[in-house]
């Protein structure tokens, strides 16, 4: 299909959290109206961050796509097992997030990313920093 516009924000505010329940990046959002109920909506975001864990503990680190309030995506972005002891233990990853939304609509619809943690022991956390960016692109259907 034919791509009929792109939108993207980009931030480097530091957003952390500490949470089972899913939290938007800070100052990272798009809004995008279709031209058609049949377009699809191309979402590609590149999240650079660390995650953090004391402890020996297994941990899934999950990032998701929402579109206004809705989870349309999410995907366990990284699985961490610290070394025994509580020096705890950080990793920088990068995180590519790629999907292709079908909304069916041709009102503006926003889209942002969020974060979240398996569990919070072992003062585990999730942190976006430095740059992570987010792109929207409607493609014809």
């Amino acid at each position: 299909g034919k791509v009929l516009q792109v939108v993207s924000d980009i931030t480097t505010d530091t957003t952390t959290v500490g949470s089972t329940t899913f939290t938007d990046v800070t100052n990272l959002s798009v809004s995008i109206t279709p031209a058609a109920t049949s377009s699809k909506i191309l979402l590609i975001a590149s999240m650079s961050g660390r995650n953090y864990i004391e402890s020996n503990a297994l941990k899934e680190y999950k990032l998701a796509f929402v579109r206004g309030s809705t989870i349309v995506y999410q995907k366990y972005a990284y699985d961490l097992e610290a070394a025994t002891g509580a020096n705890g233990r950080y990793v920088s990853p990068i995180q590519d997030l790629s999907f292709v939304d079908s909304p069916s609509s041709t009102s503006a619809l926003t889209y942002k990313v969020q974060m979240a943690v398996s569990d919070v022991s072992n003062n585990t956390f999730i942190q976006a920093r430095t740059t992570s960016s987010l792109i929207a692109m409607e493609v014809a259907g």
